[in-house]
Formats: C-alpha cells, sequence, structure tokens
C-alpha cells in the first residue's frame, strides 16, 4: 500500500545517493575514473542476477531489444552523470537526476491513462520543488569549479536525467508488452 510505496521510493532515493557519493569519492580518489566504477558497478549487477537466478534465465528475443536499448540509454546516462559530477555541484546533480522518474510517471499517465494515486501529485509536487530547498552554497566560500552551475553542466544533466527516465519508459513498455512475465529480467 501507501507505506510499501513510500519505503520504496525512501530506499531508491537512499540507493542512488550512495550511488552518486561512491562515483564521486571514487572519481576524487582515481583522477577521472569514475565512468570505470559506473562499469564495474554495472558489471557486478550483470554477474550477481546471473548468479542469484535459480529458474533459469529466460527472455524472448523482442526482450533482448528492449534491454539493449535501455543498456544504451543508461550507458549514456551513466557517462552524462559521470560528465557532470566532474564539472558541477554534487547534491544538484543527485537531485536533478532523481527527477527522472517525473518522465515513467508522465509517460504513464499520458500516454497510458494510467490512475493517478493519491501520492502520484503530492511526490511530483516535492520533486519539482526540492531543488529550491537546496541552497546552493550562499554560505560557502567562491564557488569552485566542482560545485558551479554551467551551461555545460546543465547539458550534461539534463540530457542524463532524459536518459535514466527512457530506461523507466522502456521498463512500462517492456511490462505492457510482456503481461509482467519477464518482471525480474
Amino acid at each position: 500500500g501507501l507505506i510499501t510505496e513510500a519505503l520504496l521510493i525512501l530506499a531508491a532515493s537512499c540507493a542512488s545517493l550512495t550511488e552518486g557519493i561512491a562515483i564521486r569519492r571514487y572519481n576524487t580518489r582515481h583522477s577521472g575514473g569514475g565512468f570505470l566504477f559506473v562499469a564495474m558497478i554495472s558489471a557486478f549487477s550483470l554477474f550477481f542476477f546471473a548468479a542469484a537466478d535459480r529458474n533459469g534465465f529466460h527472455a524472448p528475443a523482442a526482450l533482448w531489444l528492449l534491454g539493449m536499448i535501455s543498456g544504451i540509454f543508461y550507458c549514456t546516462a551513466s557517462f552524462l552523470t559521470y560528465l557532470a559530477l566532474q564539472c558541477g555541484p554534487f547534491a544538484q546533480t543527485n537531485l536533478i537526476l532523481s527527477y527522472n522518474v517525473v518522465l515513467s510517471i508522465s509517460y504513464g499517465i499520458f500516454f497510458l491513462h494510467e490512475p493517478l494515486s493519491p501520492m502520484t501529485l503530492p511526490g511530483i509536487a516535492v520533486i519539482l520543488i526540492s531543488l529550491y530547498l537546496i541552497n546552493p552554497g550562499t554560505k560557502s566560500k567562491a564557488p569552485t569549479e566542482a560545485n558551479r552551475i554551467s551551461v555545460k553542466w546543465l547539458i550534461f544533466i539534463g540530457l542524463s536525467t532524459v536518459g535514466c527516465g527512457m530506461v523507466g519508459v522502456l521498463q512500462k513498455m517492456q511490462q505492457i508488452h510482456f503481461e509482467n512475465a519477464c518482471n525480474h529480467e
């Protein structure tokens, strides 16, 4: 129900924040190796899910196509997030990246005519006003390259957010096309 939805949103937000912190720290320590770190996380996920599968992995050919398209969006978004983290503020980068759910929610509402749940509109409102709640360093010293908002950063984070949102849209398309049959692959 409602509590489960809230807990899932909280868990996803915490996981995303942890990933962003890990990428930023890895990038700082290894001078630009953040993209390699994302690739390692993705490879680990692939091997983990393959090893954890107990029922034999089976996926129709059309699912492979959706998976490849989704993978292209994910890899592109990950790389653009890495670039955004290199040249922009960490907090705003992760915050704006979390806006990607608005794309799949909008797809569901406008194209699939999904009903609005009681949490949908307040959730979207909180997402959209959250940027105003983060004060981008007015109390801090002069902005550095790592915390400055620039056109380059806006392009990187905007395209990354759309890429991540498209992964969510493709997941919805996959669930509809395969009637929830392939919901763990």
